[in-house]
């Protein structure tokens, strides 16, 4: 399932990897500060009819809904398709209430950035994986709580997203996602099973 809950050139095209010797850096933030007339009618169009299932206040703005229809060549069955087949996603992982859960101890352990800007004050986010010892979260049996923790960064991400766009009056629908890598060892972190965790993320991504 393709759908650009949390874009960051994933469910877009252009998506390509770049390694530097700090960071991992997985995103090229896109940023729109005009719509096309075409897209506006479409946004017009498109939010009524899928109304039913926005359940924040975010959802509603233009910046959130573009994105379905940009995804889909502004075809709003295909658009309206793939935005439900998001809200199916968010039931099952209980997204309305995610924020409000207590993740104060694993913010200590598995710390994210979620208020960083570029140089251009463009939304960006981080975390040092070599401060995430996958291998050892699996062999305490955290795998699932620090699972919905990666799907909880997420949406933080997504609202920092409209909280820095709200701030500029720029229109931000994506942002930088850094993995400082420092500290990383492929034999402490990675195994057959660690790997399948950063799959998830990746396949999050797109929900």
């Amino acid at each position: 399932m393709k759908s650009p809950q949390f874009i960051i050139q994933l469910g877009i095209p252009n998506y390509i990897p770049v390694l530097s010797l700090t960071f991992l850096i997985i995103a090229t933030v896109i940023s729109q500060d005009v719509y096309a007339p075409e897209e506006l009618v479409a946004i017009e169009k498109f939010r009524p009819i899928i109304q039913d299932g926005l359940t924040q206040n975010y959802m509603y703005e233009n910046k959130y809904l573009i994105r379905w229809l940009r995804a889909q060549n502004l075809n709003l069955k295909a658009a309206e398709r793939m935005i439900r087949m998001n809200f199916v996603w968010r039931k099952e992982h209980h997204m309305d209430k995610i924020i409000t859960e207590d993740w104060k101890k694993y913010e200590i352990e598995y710390p994210f950035n979620f208020d960083l800007k570029d140089y251009e004050g463009r939304p960006a986010l981080s975390t040092r994986l070599g401060r995430i010892n996958i291998r050892r979260i699996i062999l305490s049996g955290q795998r699932e709580k620090v699972r919905r923790y990666l799907i909880y960064g997420l949406e933080r991400a997504v609202l920092n997203i409209h909280k820095v766009s709200n701030e500029t009056g720029k229109e931000f629908i994506s942002a930088h996602l850094l993995f400082n890598m420092a500290g990383y060892n492929i034999n402490t972190h990675s195994c057959f099973q660690c790997n399948n965790q950063f799959n998830f993320v990746i396949v999050s991504l797109h929900c």
